[in-house]
């Protein structure tokens, strides 16, 4: 068993706190910030950089781009309500010696559990310290009662049609003529992509980010494991 564990997290005002055992849960709020920022060093294998999260509403740092790839995710996962990079420093001693790792990723989900998450390529896995990190964290999450996830690469395909979906998240839907026009033809059957922007009496140009931005936000479902085309089917999202 490695342990104990202790945790140092950053507040908003820049100040670090220690907690103590139990006390995660409550406080990961949106109150809390990363323990550390991402850096840029000459010859790093890795690409750190920031993401615009359309959940968080601000610049998040990863420092992978795999990392970047699971924050895209999130953004479009329904159950995300907010997560956090760097979020904690744990400190415990396993083989005699002090430990200190900084998980990747705390994502609360809107029914309230959270998810300590560590991101890794599937190749890195066994490699190096992180088994037994992973081990530690999976430890501690279970002390925490919270969830523990390893995060690895995501599907190609869903993962570039997230990527594409996500350049649409800030386009209004509800004040719009082409919008209700598409909704009005899905209450009737579902269509194709195609479909819909005929059904909207817009010119593409003007339907065609609607049409994207109401299947970002989950009004209307595609398939994600498809490639996206003018022929892709598109229905109300938890339509029977």
């Amino acid at each position: 068993m490695t342990g104990p564990f202790s945790v140092q997290v950053m507040l908003a005002d820049g100040t670090g706190m220690n907690l103590a055992p139990g006390e995660l849960a409550p406080g990961a709020d949106g109150r809390l910030r990363p323990v550390r920022k991402s850096s840029v060093v000459r010859g790093q294998p890795n690409m750190p950089g920031l993401w615009f999260s359309s959940v968080m509403r601000r610049h998040v740092g990863y420092e992978s781009l795999l990392e970047r790839n699971r924050m895209v995710l999130l953004d479009f996962a329904a159950d995300t309500a907010g997560y956090l990079e760097q979020p904690l420093k744990l400190t415990y001693r396993a083989g005699g010696k002090k430990r200190v790792h900084t998980p990747d990723l705390l994502v609360w989900r809107h029914d309230g559990s959270l998810v300590l998450c560590n991101v890794k390529s599937s190749e890195n896995l066994g490699r190096g310290s992180f088994p037994a990190q992973s081990e530690a964290c999976a430890q501690f999450c279970e002390l925490e009662r919270i969830d523990y996830e390893v995060l690895t690469e995501p599907d190609r395909q869903v993962l570039e049609n997230v990527r594409w979906l996500s350049g649409y998240w800030g386009v209004g839907t509800e004040d719009s003529p082409a919008y209700r026009a598409m909704l009005e033809r899905l209450l009737d059957q579902p269509g194709t992509i195609g479909d819909l922007i005929e059904a909207s009496g817009e010119h593409p140009v003007v339907s065609r980010p609607v049409l994207f931005s109401a299947i970002w936000s989950r009004r209307f479902s595609i398939d994600l494991n498809e490639p996206l085309s003018n022929d892709t089917k598109v229905w109300l999202t938890n339509a029977n």
